[in-house]
């Protein structure tokens, strides 16, 4: 919240995003305005077994939304030690 010049940097990118994460500004999750899911409902997600199609109608997503979670590609903050946990997918 200060723009004064002492308190800006110049920084790539990457640097940008790991200073919003090490502020905790970074949207992601259920931070995001418009998220369907919370944390736990995506580590659910996640654990489902079954058809992609059939859990995207029990929590209210879009099918394609399950597979990005299965595979890490979406809600990885939440995931991302047990993807390899998952071999059903």
């Amino acid at each position: 919240m200060n723009n004064a010049l002492s308190n800006l940097a110049w920084g790539t990118p990457k640097q940008n995003s790991a200073d919003r994460v090490c502020h905790k500004t970074d949207l992601r999750g259920a931070s995001v305005y418009n998220a369907k899911l919370t944390d736990s409902a995506a580590l659910e997600v996640f654990r489902a077994d079954g058809r992609h199609v059939d859990i995207a109608r029990v929590y209210g997503i879009d099918r394609s939304l399950v597979g990005k979670i299965k595979t890490g590609k979406a809600w990885c903050h939440v995931t991302k030690s047990l993807v390899g946990e998952q071999s059903h997918v």
